[in-house]
């Protein structure tokens, strides 16, 4: 699941809209051929699962035929309490000999029966003076695997990959951003979850999962102003409707309070263990635009943040909607990532 090959379309199926993005490799990094979103109507996705097959598998068959893909070979990614991504060490060198007693050592690290999971992992470093060796292991149940390729295929895709979210999101991560020696946080504010990563050297070291996002927003500024949710989620798209609204502002504010304070609080989990305070923070996902949310990042987590493009080193084809990506590329990472993914890989 970690990720002359054939290059996958990146499909990002996330809680309020499908995701879809192409890259076509050139001699030195990739041109971004074609970026597509289709919205969602609400809990259709939730907390990863998906509630309604034919809406979905429609979205995407949608996003799909506007966007002019030039092929139907595919790469998806999962999130959710349906999946765990974590980094450890297991007392064993020999890599014939972890391959044998891998799914043993990777039933102490999961709270599901290992008979309902799909798991997988990578090899990061073997340590022989400390007989170890340190892994990251990738697990999703396989009725969540199964779900997201049915509906892939009732699309007419083939889904030949499926990643983490997470995994997806560092792969855009080290091919836009310089990674060598240091240690970043990438930050996905989606609609229903907040998904904090930290990374260090382009290794994944610790993830997170937060069950608030865009839609807590919505609901916080509806009972505040004693609107309806459309209404709510209209404003919080107008940037010039926050700034002119008190009321608006205050309830905007104390949202980036909270997604701040639990970035932070996850800061400070990792640094407990690994002595290791992150030197650059990423935002990216649907949400992360909010007028003072960055601003309100950088103050909490005392380092600096940024809002996280993961076009930043490919060039744009004439035939992309160059528009969609300039106004909305930070929500773009998970399928950027998925996109750099290519048939055959582990």
């Amino acid at each position: 699941m970690l990720g002359g090959k054939q290059q996958l379309i990146g499909v990002d199926i996330g809680s309020s809209s499908v995701k879809i993005v192409e890259l076509k490799p050139k001699k030195k990094g990739y041109v971004v051929k074609s970026a597509v979103e289709v919205a969602l109507t609400p809990d259709v996705i939730v907390e990863g699962a998906i509630m309604d097959y034919g809406e979905v598998a429609g979205a995407v068959s949608e996003a799909y035929k506007s966007g002019k893909f030039s092929s139907r070979n595919v790469a998806a990614g999962l999130k959710g309490s349906a999946v765990i991504a974590k980094r450890l060490s297991v007392p064993i060198t020999d890599q014939d000999e972890l391959r044998e007693t891998f799914m043993w050592e990777a039933e102490q690290y999961i709270q599901m029966d290992i008979e309902d999971v799909s798991i997988d992992y990578e090899t990061v470093e073997i340590d022989e003076a400390k007989g170890e060796t340190d892994l990251v292991l990738a697990v999703a149940r396989k009725d969540l695997i199964v779900d997201f390729k049915s509906v892939l295929e009732a699309a007419k895709l083939r889904p030949l990959v499926v990643d983490l979210e997470v995994f997806a999101m560092m792969n855009a991560f080290t091919e836009n951003y310089e990674t060598d020696d240091e240690t970043a946080v990438l930050v996905n504010i989606g609609h229903s979850t907040t998904v904090i990563t930290i990374t260090r050297n382009g290794n994944y070291e610790f993830s997170r999962e937060v069950l608030k996002g865009g839609r807590n927003l919505c609901e916080m500024v509806s009972q505040s102003l004693s609107i309806t949710y459309d209404e709510a989620e209209r404003m919080v798209k107008n940037t010039g409707a926050i700034e002119s609204d008190e009321n608006l502002k205050d309830t905007v504010d104390s949202f980036n309070s909270q997604i701040a304070m639990e970035i932070k609080n996850s800061i400070e989990m990792f640094d407990a263990a690994s002595q290791s305070k992150p030197a650059r923070c990423f935002i990216c996902g649907g949400a992360a635009v909010l007028p003072g949310l960055r601003e309100r990042i950088e103050k909490a987590v005392e380092t600096d943040v940024s809002v996280f493009d993961p076009f930043a080193r490919m060039e744009i084809a004439g035939s992309a909607d160059k528009k969609l990506i300039e106004e909305k590329f930070h929500s773009f990472a998970v399928a950027a990532g998925l996109a750099l993914r290519s048939a055959g890989e582990k």
